[in-house]
């Protein structure tokens, strides 16, 4: 098989590679599936795959539905070093924790506004 982005080019990947492709950390990914909102993987024997082709139209699908927000802001290296640790505690990139914690505060701020 030829490697390609670091992932096998296999038509059934592990959960790793899932979650890999799709840009997500192993707890988001597990979270999302608990919750069903990823495709349902194949099960061969005990082994639970997913197919490369159906994360693909997924990602797309998801894709088309996000907007782009590109913000440009000054903070101290003592911050970004803060947030840094933070993400890192929780196993995920820099930009995808900042993220994460703004869709956090977001959808909490949702709930007290019903």
């Amino acid at each position: 098989m030829n490697k390609k982005d670091g992932l096998e080019e296999s038509f059934l990947l592990t959960a790793a590679q899932a979650w890999k492709m799709c840009n997500l950390s192993k707890s988001a990914w597990y979270k999302a599936r608990a919750s069903n909102r990823i495709p349902a993987p194949v099960k061969i024997g005990g082994a639970l795959r997913w197919r490369r082709d159906e994360l693909k139209r997924w990602i797309a699908a998801l894709q088309g539905k996000a907007k782009t927000i590109t913000l440009s802001l000054k903070v101290s290296q003592e911050e970004i070093d803060f947030w840094t640790q933070q993400a890192d505690a929780k196993g995920m990139k820099l930009r995808q924790y900042i993220l994460h914690t703004h869709r956090l505060a977001f959808h909490k701020w949702k709930e007290e506004e019903q």
